[in-house]
């Protein structure tokens, strides 16, 4: 029964921080919750019954839960406030703002680098890391991007429990990193992951990334 009230609050207080926030009808909500997995379950099962709310995905990462949150579209609810640090006002002239998993900006920062720096092997994680916050394609915190350039990502380590075994980039013997390449070698656990994204998970400026690391970047050796 315990459990229950704290899922019930933990819905609640995610709600009302949608809700309250001036920015949660342009893009979206990550976080982490240090909860177990019946927990999490019935989180996701209370915001579910909010129909305005779309649990876009859920990581595990060792006894933390990344997930984000997104209002569906077709709610109409009203913008609330003016502009206001790149949000979009109401004025749908204006172009949306875009945002994407991080895991997709991470992959997307590294590509970027590998093609402003084509001599450069490896990049340090400080160097993705700001790369990301560059392109503004997340609004998440630099402890959560670390996380992913670090280890989410990472091909060659083992993958986090009930995590996704992403395959996106390769740290190096020298603590650097860099995308990994199709046929390289990965840790076990990361036998299913996703190399690149999928194309509709790439905004349209950076859609020609999947085909320069297909036919360019694959191809050195």
């Amino acid at each position: 029964m315990a459990a229950s009230r704290n899922t019930d609050l933990q819905a609640e207080k995610l709600l009302h921080l949608i809700r309250s926030s001036k920015g949660a009808y342009m893009g979206d909500l990550r976080g982490i919750l240090g909860i177990s997995q019946e927990e999490m379950s019935g989180l996701a099962t209370r915001l579910k019954m909010d129909k305005s709310v779309e649990i876009k995905e859920v990581h595990r990462g060792g006894a933390f839960f990344d997930f984000m949150l997104t209002y569906r579209e077709s709610t109409g609810m009203p913008r609330e406030g003016p502009e206001k640090d790149g949000l979009e006002s109401d004025d749908d002239t204006e172009p949306r703002a875009v945002h994407v998993p991080t895991a997709v900006a991470v992959w997307i920062a590294a590509a970027t680098l590998h093609r402003e720096h084509g001599k450069e092997e490896s990049f340090t994680k400080d160097a993705i890391i700001s790369k990301v916050r560059e392109q503004e394609l997340c609004s998440v915190s630099d402890s959560t991007i670390e996380t992913h350039v670090t280890n989410l990502c990472v091909a060659n380590s083992a993958a986090s429990r009930g995590g996704s075994p992403h395959r996106k980039l390769y740290r190096t013997g020298r603590g650097m990193y860099r995308l990994y390449k199709r046929g390289e070698r990965f840790h076990p656990s990361r036998k299913s992951g996703p190399i690149t994204p999928k194309p509709s998970r790439i905004p349209e400026e950076y859609a020609d990334l999947r085909k320069w690391y297909s036919e360019v970047y694959c191809s050195r050796r």
